[in-house]
């Protein structure tokens, strides 16, 4: 229930920060943007065999994760401390 719920408040942040991008009709990617993409992937292979990329991006989606927590910890409890009489 917990995993559903932030599993939800996640897929809504995401869909509020995509809103501005879905308001218009057609919203595609420029050339030159899908051939950086595509340019880029033999440079992260490269690099991947020094430093392993997918490892670097977990600890930090990993760190993400937690920093949200901690905000929404602290959120939560500042607005306990907002409602009159929950002390």
């Amino acid at each position: 229930m917990i995993t559903n719920f932030l599993i939800n408040v996640l897929y809504d942040v995401a869909f509020l920060f995509t809103l501005p991008a879905r308001l218009f009709e057609n919203v595609t990617l420029p050339a030159t943007m899908t051939s950086a993409i595509s340019s880029a992937a033999p440079a992260l292979g490269t690099i991947n065999a020094v430093v392993p990329v997918t490892t670097v991006l977990a600890i930090v989606a990993l760190f993400v994760v937690v920093e949200f927590a901690i905000l929404t910890w602290k959120g939560v409890n500042w607005i306990i401390r907002k409602i009159p009489g929950v002390n």
